[in-house]
């Protein structure tokens, strides 16, 4: 027997969540190795080594910002798609 849509939205509000968190973790740990690693090019690149560090850096935080609002503006569609089901079915079972 299939699941009501409100359940089926519910559970892919939780994916999305769990995956974007999960995602969004591993990011923050890739992004030390990150820093650690080009800690070494700004050591040897002074002046220089200083703006390939910064221009990596802001590429990498614009994508992942990106992503976390493209995440985000999943979840509010869903949610606002789930909140028009509920409110039909409301509005549908008080002029039964």
């Amino acid at each position: 027997m299939a699941e009501g849509p409100i359940f089926v939205m519910l559970d892919m509000i939780s994916l999305i969540l769990e995956n974007t968190i999960g995602t969004i973790l591993s990011l923050m740990g890739l992004g030390g190795n990150l820093i650690e690693s080009l800690s070494g090019v700004l050591g040897v690149g002074g002046g220089l080594g200083l703006i390939i560090v910064i221009v990596i850096l802001a590429a990498v935080g614009f994508f992942v910002v990106k992503f976390i609002f493209g995440s985000m503006k999943t979840i509010a569609m869903l949610m606002l798609g789930g909140l028009a089901i509920l409110a039909f079915l409301f509005i549908g079972s008080a002029f039964v």
